[in-house]
């Protein structure tokens, strides 16, 4: 409805009476359509001056703003923009309990979710470095696989899992502890870009891999042998290709170490 409305708003403001073509467009079969089924109706396509509001956020608080600005307020007796204003707060409502049903569903050891770095996966690599507990849902999105989650997890998977493998790599190559560490949370840090823009593989059903250049991140349906609700997890992370070499070359070198 709000992208109705704004479509509407914007595309009749350039008449010299704009209100009144505002509310014969309201009666047209189109916009009944598409207040029916409050999908888009062609007629509603435009957008607003680039320095305003585009159409899709436009709601019925600005929807009365701009017809007061045209010296027409809303006429009460006017029944198509009272079933409009009817519909607007009967969809706002449906929205309000859509709201209200979603719930994550996760396995409970996760811990706090750090909601405020969605979409933020740096920073949400960060956060959980600090608090070495939690998780972020959608900290990160890509095309076709949809939002991406950070989970710190335990050494069997996660952020934790992949920070002790890479620092078992680092150590095996004769770095302290400390260098292991450090250079291990600067190698974890190249996940966004990998992310961003790397080419997606399906490794099996509930997995994928996404690669670039030498390195991979590696996601997960699954926590042991229980499908996730949501969305991928992050799970594994393989980078540092010349690190990778060298460790293929010891020969006591157990292949779990090289594992995501």
């Amino acid at each position: 409805i709000s992208e109705i409305l704004g479509g509407a708003i914007a595309r009749f403001a350039r008449f010299d009476d704009p209100s009144k073509a505002l509310f014969e467009a309201l009666k047209s079969d189109n916009i009944k359509k598409g207040l029916k089924e409050f999908k888009i109706a062609d007629v509603t396509k435009d957008m607003f001056d680039p320095k305003s509001k585009e159409f899709k956020d436009i709601d019925i608080y600005d929807f009365t703003h701009y017809l007061l600005m045209v010296d027409r307020e809303p006429n009460g007796n006017n029944p198509v923009l009272n079933r409009l204003i009817q519909a607007v707060k009967d969809m706002q409502k449906e929205s309000e309990k859509g709201i209200k049903k979603q719930k994550l569903e996760v396995p409970s050891e996760w811990g706090h979710h750090y909601s405020e770095f969605k979409g933020d996966g740096l920073g949400a690599i960060n956060k959980l470095l600090e608090t070495k507990k939690g998780f972020v849902a959608g900290a990160f999105y890509k095309e076709s696989l949809g939002d991406i989650d950070l989970v710190w997890g335990n050494k069997d998977y996660g952020l934790e899992h992949i920070l002790e493998k890479r620092k078992k790599q680092y150590k095996r190559l004769g770095l302290t502890n400390e260098q292991a560490k450090e250079r291990t949370n600067e190698l974890i840090k190249e996940i966004p870009n990998i992310i961003q823009k790397g080419l997606k593989e399906e490794d099996k059903p509930g997995y994928a891999v996404i690669i670039l250049n030498n390195s991979k991140v590696v996601l997960s349906k699954f926590k042991g042998d229980n499908e996730l609700k949501n969305h991928y997890m992050i799970t594994g992370f393989e980078a540092d290709d010349k690190v990778l070499r060298e460790l293929e070359t010891i020969a006591t070198l157990s292949n779990d170490y090289r594992d995501g």
